[in-house]
């Protein structure tokens, strides 16, 4: 089986060396493969680069190292931040979007089948170990939304309301709510 991963955008990647002329970058890694996404300028980057990850035979943990190109040592990288998700419990839920927290700021990537995208009707809320799938309302329906740290593990019997309330209730707890970006959901969630 293989998956796409699109890197969508950064949200506030401010490196405290140099917060006007950041030149981010990613660094994707799922087992022994590695991506390295283009350099994009500023601290709200959009790069909408896809990457195709075959699974197999290991654990698959996505890492996504955000790094800021140096732009006098052409070889050189300032470390921004770095996330890892368990993409295992999330395999038969496809497509989701995690929002990945970095040291500084958030990226965030869309992981989906590498066949066409798949869509349903009503909302979906699950929560996957420490994270938390939010439905995200895109086009005319709705599709797997954005992960968050400490969400609740759903409680066997528990419904889909009940699992959305007891996470929305934790999400104000900790002051932690997202809200998709206009532009993803008018865009119906698909990267041009």
């Amino acid at each position: 089986m293989s998956i796409k991963v699109t890197l969508l955008q950064g949200r506030g990647l401010m490196p405290a060396r140099n917060m006007v002329a950041c030149m981010p970058f990613c660094i994707l890694r799922l087992g022994p493969q590695k991506y390295i996404s283009t350099t994009r300028k500023g601290i709200n980057p959009t790069w909408n680069e896809a990457f195709v990850f075959t699974l197999g035979g290991f654990q698959p943990l996505l890492t996504v190292e955000l790094k800021d190109q140096d732009r006098i040592k052409p070889n050189a990288a300032f470390e921004i931040g770095e996330d890892t998700v368990d993409l295992s419990p999330m395999l038969n839920e496809l497509p989701v979007e995690a929002e990945l927290r970095m040291k500084y700021g958030v990226v965030l990537v869309r992981i989906e089948s590498n066949d066409e995208a798949q869509s349903f009707g009503g909302t979906q809320s699950r929560a996957f170990g420490n994270s938390r799938v939010v439905p995200v309302k895109v086009g005319g329906g709705l599709k797997a939304g954005k992960m968050q740290s400490g969400g609740l593990s759903p409680v066997k019997g528990q419904t889909g309301q009940q699992i959305r309330q007891n996470n929305q209730q934790k999400a104000n707890i900790q002051q932690k709510i997202y809200i998709a970006p206009p532009q993803l959901a008018q865009s119906g969630g698909r990267v041009g």
